[in-house]
């Protein structure tokens, strides 16, 4: 048998595309919260349009309620330019959050389209 479908496990032609996971955690701070969530959104929308954030998004209760907590997904170098990122988001900077980051190796999944979640563009590939 030939073909795509039959390629091994451990076969070298996965893309393994490296990005950075930022798990993010509300933390008790003094300060206008509503001031940074306003300049939080702009950084993130401002990542969207060069490309870096990959995706974003609040984790969900049972009642489909955001719970507090959230992930972001860069496009980056490095876990040091990552954790850059992480580090000059508004939340994060002015300590109304904290973060930890991983490296994630994006083995398997099919994607096709480019899509900005704020504006609603869109490309096709």
């Amino acid at each position: 048998m030939t073909g795509e479908a039959n390629k091994p496990a451990h076969s070298p032609n996965k893309l393994g595309k490296k990005l950075y996971v930022v798990f993010t955690e509300p933390v008790e701070a003094a300060g206008d919260r509503m001031a940074a969530r306003a300049q939080h959104l702009e950084y993130q929308y401002e990542l969207e349009r060069r490309g870096v954030m990959f995706a974003a998004g609040p984790f969900l209760d049972e009642s489909d309620q955001p719970n507090g907590s959230g992930l972001i997904i860069y496009r980056a170098a490095s876990l040091a330019e990552a954790t850059e990122i992480a580090r000059n988001d508004p939340f994060h900077a002015q300590g109304f959050r904290k973060f930890t980051i991983m490296p994630w190796r994006v083995s398997e999944g099919t994607i096709g389209i480019r899509l900005n979640y704020s504006t609603g563009a869109y490309q096709l590939d």
